[in-house]
Parts: C-alpha cells; sequence; structure tokens
C-alpha cells in the first residue's frame, strides 16, 4: 500500500509521519531525498545550470530563486521530479505501508501514484508561528504557503486537523492507519472537524 502525506507549512506533516512510522509503516520523506539527490555532483551541475549560475548555491537561495521565478521552478521540477520519484519507489518496502511525505504531492501530479492520500491541516496563523519559530520569515512564508493546492483537503482521502494537541493528533493517526490497515478510506476529518 502507498499512502500519500502532505500538507502546507508548518502543518505537522513530519509529526503524522513520526507516528505513522511508530505504528509501523515505512516512511519515505520527498524533501530527504531531494537533499541526497543534490549531493551527487552531476545532478548539481545540471541544477546549477538550470539556475544559471557556476556551481550550485546554498540551500536558502536556491528557495529563493524557485519560489519567486514559476518559469525556472518548473525547469528545476521537470528535471529533479522524475530523480525524486525513482528514489521513492527504490525505497519502498513491499511487506508494509509506504507513506510518501510530500509537500507538494497534487502539485506534483504524484496523488495519482496513491492508493490513499492523508493532508494535514492547521489554521494559518497556527502554521505561521510555527514557520515564525523555526527561523523562517513571514514572506518567505506566504510565498512557499502560496504554491500548495487550494483544493487538496477536498481531493483527500483522510484530513487530520493539527491545530495544536498532539493527543488529539494522535488519535487521528490511529483512527486512519486502522482504517487503511482495513482498506477503508474516504473522509475520515471533513465533515467532523477532527
Amino acid at each position: 500500500m502507498r499512502i500519500g502525506l502532505t500538507g502546507r507549512i508548518a502543518s505537522g506533516k513530519s509529526t503524522v509521519a513520526r507516528i505513522l512510522e511508530r505504528l509501523g509503516a515505512n516512511v519515505i520523506v520527498s524533501d530527504a531525498v531531494v537533499h541526497e539527490l543534490l549531493s551527487d555532483p552531476e545532478v548539481q551541475r545540471r541544477v546549477a545550470e538550470i539556475l544559471g549560475e557556476d556551481r550550485l548555491p546554498d540551500k536558502a537561495k536556491i528557495a529563493d530563486r524557485l519560489f519567486s521565478d514559476p518559469q525556472l521552478r518548473r525547469r528545476y521540477c521537470d528535471y529533479l521530479y522524475p530523480r525524486v520519484l525513482e528514489v521513492m519507489r527504490s525505497r519502498e518496502e513491499p511487506d508494509k505501508p509506504n507513506v510518501w511525505e510530500v509537500p507538494l504531492l497534487y502539485e506534483a501530479g504524484w496523488d495519482k501514484e496513491m492508493d490513499a492520500v492523508i493532508v494535514v491541516t492547521a489554521p494559518e496563523e497556527v502554521r505561521l508561528g510555527r514557520a515564525l519559530r523555526r527561523g523562517m520569515n513571514e514572506e518567505d512564508f506566504r510565498r512557499r504557503d502560496a504554491l500548495f493546492s487550494g483544493d487538496a483537503e477536498k481531493r483527500a482521502d483522510f484530513v487530520l486537523d493539527n491545530s495544536g494537541d498532539l493527543v488529539r493528533l494522535e488519535r487521528q493517526v490511529r483512527e486512519v492507519w486502522e482504517r487503511l490497515l482495513k482498506g477503508g478510506k474516504s473522509g475520515y476529518g471533513r465533515k467532523d472537524g477532527c
């Protein structure tokens, strides 16, 4: 089974991923895969070329360039996403449910690869507070947040509310996990606000 895990910036995807891992999922994090790929000299050369640089700039400069230029971001994604997809598939374990933590799952079109999709939500002011505590500035938060699909919650099989109560979030994750293991899905939390 392949489960997509996504949500807006600072919504709590990583927290949900850790809970799912404790429950027995094989969690594969796309951001970690990107980081690994960017350590390969050939990938570095190609990404630097896409960015119009002589060599690969630091992570902050890459992000700044990509989040401010949609055409550049498209070229970068067209090059890197197929490689990320290949690595993520290779890290799946056939005897476990595989959870792919992908911030822009719908935007990449990878939702079609999933048996189910979980979207983690939290109010904007909560997410902004979390992002600021991590050292991100508000402008960067807003640019990144604007990339997320506005209809992800409607398209998801499960929606988890991470407004701040970790006990409640863990309960929701356990309930979703049990439903997934039984082969069920479809809309947990959409109507009751769980």
